[in-house]
């Protein structure tokens, strides 16, 4: 009988050291996978923080394009502005050197008139 009851003991005794060896495994288990959740929290963390920026910045972006499109339309316009200037230069230019060349004219006559 003592030697059933250190059978039963024993058996017992290997039973509660599975458990516990059980217990320890899956509280290792457990711990690993708090640690993964924590790092897919801050990965979502990460993720979200990183739409918000690229956000911003594609709106950034299309402020910046259409500001682009204000200056091109600028610079487009002094350009013509510039070209209708040139014109007009070289257009009195042109007429300052008509006059010029009638005031030495006018001037030579002058002279011819004066001596005669």
């Amino acid at each position: 009988m003592l030697r059933n009851q250190y059978k039963a003991d024993s058996r017992l005794d290997n039973h509660k050291k599975a458990r516990d060896s059980s217990i320890t495994v899956v509280d290792a288990y457990v711990e690993k996978i708090q640690k993964i959740q924590a790092k897919v929290d801050s990965m979502e963390a990460l993720q979200s923080q990183l739409l918000k920026e690229a956000k911003e910045s594609q709106r950034n972006n299309l402020v910046l394009m259409d500001e682009l499109e204000k200056v091109k339309s600028v610079n487009e316009t002094s350009s013509q502005l510039l070209k209708g200037y040139t014109k007009s230069l070289s257009g009195k230019r042109a007429r300052i050197l008509e006059l010029e060349t009638e005031l030495h004219s006018l001037k030579i006559q002058s002279k011819a008139h004066i001596k005669q």
